[in-house]
């Protein structure tokens, strides 16, 4: 059963365990594709819990702008093969939509923080990053068949096998170097300067080669 918020129809209020603004969990017998309401018994939605919607076979889910907290592993372990995460959220936290069918992400011009395996386990070919990134945490887009990525120009942070190990190049707008492990086979700056950087582990030393694109 559905209701409508303008001309988009939202899942039944039902379908959610919901407490203090918070969906805590969704039955595993209402509709796979989700429409998350703005409010709740007439509360507003603010946060998703952790694993709240993890292992529930769903296919796409559209996230209200009042949500500002997504948690550890929320869509985790799904069928989802797109969505949009809107500009109220200002952290991805780990794990939150990893083992997806994810093709597309757009992720809001808040966001700050991309946290561990975020991303991870999808079907990633491209992903647009936004200005207001500043770290890019371990795995967060590993295990994608990812072949290109831009580093917005906030960057501070790129951890360990972050954009995976299918990039055939970055396009570095930080103007700083990091250590690519396990990440490029080429990259340029934005001034189309190589420097790219090839990192590969072996017991537990990183060699860094560079090479041009």
């Amino acid at each position: 059963m559905y209701a409508k918020q303008g001309q988009i129809e939202l899942t039944d209020e039902a379908c959610f365990t919901f407490s203090k603004g918070t969906i805590t969990a969704y039955d595993d017998t209402c509709p796979k594709d989700i429409v998350i309401p703005n409010t709740i018994n007439e509360i507003p939605v603010t946060n998703i819990a952790s694993s709240a919607f993890a292992n529930k076979q769903l296919t796409s889910v559209i996230i209200p702008s009042g949500v500002t907290s997504i948690g550890n592993s929320a869509f985790s372990s799904n069928q989802l093969t797109s969505v949009v995460i809107p500009n109220s959220v200002t952290t991805i936290e780990e794990r939150t939509f990893n083992t997806n069918q994810l093709k597309k992400v757009v992720i809001s011009n808040q966001v700050t923080n991309i946290g561990k395996n975020a991303f991870a386990n999808n079907q990633l070919t491209e992903v647009s990053l936004p200005d207001s990134v500043t770290t890019i945490s371990a795995s967060a887009l590993n295990d994608n068949p990812l072949t290109h990525v831009v580093i917005p120009k906030n960057v501070t942070t790129i951890e360990q096998r972050a954009l995976g190990s299918t990039i055939e190049y970055v396009i570095n707008q930080t103007g700083k170097a990091f250590d690519w492990v396990y990440v490029t086979k080429g990259s340029i700056n934005l001034d189309g300067s190589p420097i790219a950087y090839f990192v590969t582990r072996v017991n537990n030393e990183y060699n860094i080669t560079v090479t041009d694109k």
